[in-house]
């Protein structure tokens, strides 16, 4: 039975957190109001998973431009007037994508059984995003699906491009350094080995710097297990850390607190609550269920607190602006953008604009970075290769002047 963490206010207004263990959400928040809680938030408690669940979440994952595209058919079609059966019996033929295509013949099964579109979805969450569940239970029910569905398609497309920037800006600098780590191995596991027992055949002294690449050589051949055992050690720390709630947080701080590199984390993480917030706000999704639902895209421990935070004060009457004002994570620029739009009344399109504005800056940061990153790994790569180079021309001229 899965296990739920909730947030809720007690009969005298307190907030009381904890988790319950029920069934499903509904059934979580029934038991709760009966013990006199109003849940504010109540969320499906993150759990280690075995390796046959790792195995079909990623089996399950559906990439952001094949849903961007199942989006924007599934607009154009209902666009065009036609049933939504007959729609979802389109799109099961389109869908190139063959996980997308299965979910959407199941939906459709659903739908001819009396289930809303929504429910019907949300029967497929292993496969639908929380926040693409929730935008089209509201434009179902708004009668604004076609509207709802062309919003995703431009949100999960702005998703795909940022994802893609940084996938693009990393490609080359893990290529050069695969390549470096490729040429070293070949030269002191093929090239060395021959031509040392070529000098050590004539007698000749080697010099330092070829005794120090031996000497580096023989203790990863004699401590070689050692040092797998210390990795694997790392690797199983990491993600041991990882796995609670104080470890995720205390890395995110070493994350964004990294030369060069944490700031625009910290942008990417900002751009990507924006956009989705302001994409849920726009097709009319209330603002505390949009900011929980927010919670379940986000991967920021920080950001969740903060978000939680927001709903907590939200519930008293408080504006948004006001909330992130006296905490330290949003930026100035951040918290009067959101300002402006609550007074205008226009925060979906503010925060559009300030997630426009991240993407910019992440865009021409990692420009930046990548004209810095690439020289600086072939110069590491020349000094590494030049040394090994070196180890082995220098024997030759103690050879020669020994022959001579």
């Amino acid at each position: 039975m899965p296990i739920y963490e909730y947030m809720g206010r007690n009969t005298s207004g307190e907030v009381i957190k904890g988790i319950s263990e029920s069934d499903n959400e509904l059934a979580a928040a029934s038991m709760l109001r009966s013990k006199g809680i109003f849940p504010i938030t109540i969320k499906e408690k993150e759990q280690s998973k075995d390796l046959k669940n790792i195995i079909k979440s990623l089996a399950y994952k559906v990439k952001l431009k094949d849903l961007s595209a199942y989006c924007r058919q599934f607009s154009s079609i209902i666009n065009a007037g036609i049933p939504i059966v007959k729609t979802l019996e389109i799109l099961e033929k389109q869908s190139i994508n063959p996980i997308l295509a299965k979910s959407t013949k199941k939906i459709n099964e659903d739908i001819k059984k009396g289930l809303t579109l929504g429910n019907a979805f949300r029967n497929n969450s292993d496969v639908f995003p929380e926040m693409f569940i929730n935008m089209v239970e509201a434009g179902e029910i708004s009668g604004s699906l076609n509207t709802t569905l062309d919003r995703l398609a431009v949100h999960y497309e702005k998703e795909n491009t940022l994802i893609n920037k940084v996938k693009s800006a990393i490609t080359y600098p893990i290529i050069l350094s695969i390549t470096a780590v490729a040429v070293v191995i070949f030269l002191t596991t093929t090239v060395l080995p021959t031509f040392l027992s070529f000098f050590e055949s004539y007698g000749a002294v080697l010099p330092i710097p070829t005794r120090l690449l031996l000497n580096i050589i023989d203790f990863i051949g004699r401590y070689w297990l050692l040092i797998l055992a210390l990795v694997l050690t790392l690797i199983f720390m990491f993600f041991r850390i990882r796995s609670t709630e104080k470890g995720r947080l205390a890395l995110e701080y070493l994350k964004l607190n990294l030369p060069l590199l944490g700031g625009t984390l910290k942008k990417i993480t900002l751009s990507r609550f924006a956009r989705t917030l302001s994409t849920m706000l726009s097709s009319g999704i209330p603002l505390l269920d949009a900011i929980d639902s927010v919670n379940y895209v986000i991967e920021s421990e920080m950001l969740k607190n903060e978000c939680e935070k927001i709903m907590e004060n939200v519930q008293k009457g408080t504006g948004i602006s006001e909330v992130i004002r006296l905490g330290a994570y949003f930026p100035p620029f951040f918290v009067e953008m959101v300002a402006v739009g609550e007074e205008t009344g226009k925060l979906d399109d503010m925060l559009n604009k300030v997630a426009d504005y991240y993407d910019e800056e992440v865009k021409f940061t990692f420009d930046r970075l990548t004209n810095i990153i690439e020289p600086v790994i072939i110069v590491v790569m020349a000094c590494v290769v030049g040394f090994i180079i070196i180890s082995i021309i220098l024997p030759m001229f103690e050879m020669l002047h020994f022959v001579g």
